[in-house]
């Protein structure tokens, strides 16, 4: 689909140039004003439909990322359960394993949603990573935050992120 926009967005940019260009020398007459306008028109169109095409790239690289920075960490989470020992009845329960924590502790994000910030034992108790303008902070608990520029969004495990991605997935390129 975004070859389409690509090559709408490349006719008009081309078309609208030609149109300025062969109209230039005939402002004085009303014909020459006209192809001049139409021109003008034409080529914004058709940058506007490059940049178009440019951010929807830039999401569907952001999505890719997200989802591969997802998977890396669902890995290591995967790994470190796996090493941790099995505590019997005589022993102990284990202490969690703490993550170190990548959000300062006196940065409690705010939200225009009404969401309330994570308990600061929470946010000492927790990962996290951007991609793009989205902050994703994983809690030992394993929910997740998503800070996002509208808000943040709160998600329960991994399986909702990545229902949540799906559902707001960009189409694919050919």
């Amino acid at each position: 689909m975004t070859w389409i926009f690509t090559l709408l967005g490349l006719a008009m940019t081309a078309a609208g140039g030609a149109a300025i260009g062969y109209g230039w020398p005939l402002i004085p007459l009303e014909r020459g004003w006209s192809l001049v306008i139409a021109g003008s028109t034409g080529a914004s169109a058709g940058i506007v439909c490059l940049v178009l095409v440019k951010l929807t790239w830039e999401t569907r690289r952001m999505r890719l990322a997200l989802e591969r920075a997802l998977s890396d960490l669902a890995a290591e989470e995967a790994a470190v359960s796996a090493s941790r020992p099995v505590a019997t009845a005589q022993e102990s329960p284990a202490q969690p394993v703490q993550a170190p924590s990548r959000v300062p502790n006196d940065v409690q994000p705010t939200s225009p949603r009404g969401y309330a910030p994570a308990p600061p034992d929470r946010v000492a108790q927790s990962r996290s990573f951007t991609v793009g303008d989205t902050t994703f902070v994983v809690f030992a608990d394993g929910s997740i935050e998503a800070h996002m520029p509208g808000g943040i969004r709160r998600f329960a495990s991994m399986r909702e992120v990545r229902s949540y991605l799906d559902e707001n997935r960009v189409e694919e390129a050919p």
